[in-house]
């Protein structure tokens, strides 16, 4: 009888750590961010930043590959919606986030050169301050490197959340 009730308390316990906490917050440019480690919240959005009731992950039945409701897109949700947006909103987020990544790289192409012209002139040998600067654009250049590679990935997951809910491929331009 220990046994029984020993065994039914382990699988209840288990249940309960198969649940994590997801926290879910919106940065200064629209765009919804979750995770399930609070220390990865950005500190300026901690406060605006709410947990998230995730419940039990369920499966899905597979269908028969012949099914054709599998390969057709989803339904809009309303007259002109999807995923809940209007055309004019997918056009704009996909917008934004592609000028973002084209400043971005346009202004890589200036500070690479200013660094390359450091290089050469060896400037950054006369005086420790050069030294710095020779340094801070290097840092600068890289952070602007990983910034475009986290808006692609940004992008690529924008265009997921199309692909999702159905949004025609000429709203992505």
């Amino acid at each position: 009888m220990k046994s029984i009730v020993a065994a039914c308390l382990l699988v209840l316990l288990s249940f309960s750590f198969a649940y994590g906490e997801m926290y879910q917050w919106t940065d200064d440019h629209g765009v919804v961010n979750f995770t399930d480690n609070a220390e990865r919240i950005p500190r300026k959005y901690r406060e605006r930043a709410r947990k998230v009731e995730v419940g039990p992950v369920t499966t899905i039945p597979s269908e028969s590959p012949s099914t054709p409701s599998q390969y057709a897109p989803p339904a809009p949700v309303g007259q002109g919606l999807y995923g809940g947006h209007d055309e004019d909103w997918w056009r704009g987020r996909f917008l934004a986030v592609r000028k973002r990544i084209e400043a971005l790289q346009g202004g890589l192409a200036g500070k690479r050169n200013n660094l390359e012209q450091i290089s050469r002139k060896r400037i950054l040998y006369q005086r420790p301050q050069d030294r710095v600067a020779y340094y801070n654009l290097k840092g600068e250049i890289e952070q602007d490197e990983k910034s475009v590679a986290d808006l692609q990935n940004e992008l690529q997951v924008l265009d997921q959340e199309a692909t999702t809910a159905g949004v025609p491929f000429d709203w992505r331009k």
